[in-house]
């Protein structure tokens, strides 16, 4: 199975060049005078002091494998799997359960599990105690430390022996969550932003992707063509 995923991870490298020009796109179509700057300037400063209080304090490694396993669990759950077995540890944990699959030994990497919960946990909140909205600027500072707390983890053990990328193939594995990583920041960029209708957005995705994919199977058949010529 491996050299089968490791060539589904070379079909979706164009994809990484057609998030480059999604993201473009967003940037490009934004009206400056339209965007309310103080909810992004206090989003991005709880995700950058987050990365600030990774690197210059003790991590708290206990709670990034609660939301970690908590995923695995859910994942199975989900795939119709069950879960006998669940730890949680400073050191590590693990899910004992009647399947695997590469959704769900990779889930913890492409889901942000404590932006949800926070995002969720606001939304409820907001339903049911309207008055608390005057608190929006609070939670968005904690909303985008959540998210540093995603995507600093997530990249330390990009670089770690994990057991999650050794079943898959670490070439499938990196190639897929840094993939959803990026998609997941442009979704939350295209959805916060709105700078153009839905409708839109997928009509740019799409020829996005097809300009990508055109071009690199296009330099591929080049290459391929130029081979066969050295050769004859």
């Amino acid at each position: 199975m491996k050299p089968l995923k490791a060539l589904i991870a070379l079909l979706l490298l164009p994809a990484f060049h057609a998030s480059f020009l999604f993201g473009r796109e967003i940037i490009g179509a934004l009206d400056p005078g339209s965007i309310s700057w103080i909810p992004l300037g206090v989003f991005l400063l709880g995700l950058n002091s987050w990365v600030l209080v990774y690197f210059l304090f003790p991590r708290p490694t206990w709670f990034y494998v609660l939301g970690h396993e908590v995923t695995h669990a859910a994942a199975i759950l989900a795939s119709g799997g069950r879960v006998s077995g669940f730890k949680v540890g400073k050191d590590g944990g693990h899910v004992v359960a009647d399947r695997t699959s590469a959704f769900i030994a990779l889930s913890p990497y492409l889901v942000p599990f404590y932006p949800l919960v926070f995002g969720l946990v606001w939304g409820v909140l907001l339903w049911a105690l309207p008055e608390w909205k005057t608190y929006t600027i609070f939670f968005l500072s904690l909303w985008g430390m959540s998210w540093g707390f995603h995507f600093t983890f997530t990249a330390s053990l990009l670089r770690s022996g994990q057991s999650d990328f050794q079943g898959q193939g670490y070439f499938f594995s990196w190639v897929v969550i840094l993939l959803c990583n990026a998609w997941l920041v442009l979704g939350v960029a295209f959805f916060w932003l709105r700078p153009f209708p839905i409708q839109e957005a997928l009509s740019r995705l799409a020829r996005d992707l097809l300009q990508s994919y055109g071009q690199s199977y296009g330099l591929c058949w080049q290459m391929l063509h130029g081979l066969k010529d050295l050769f004859n």
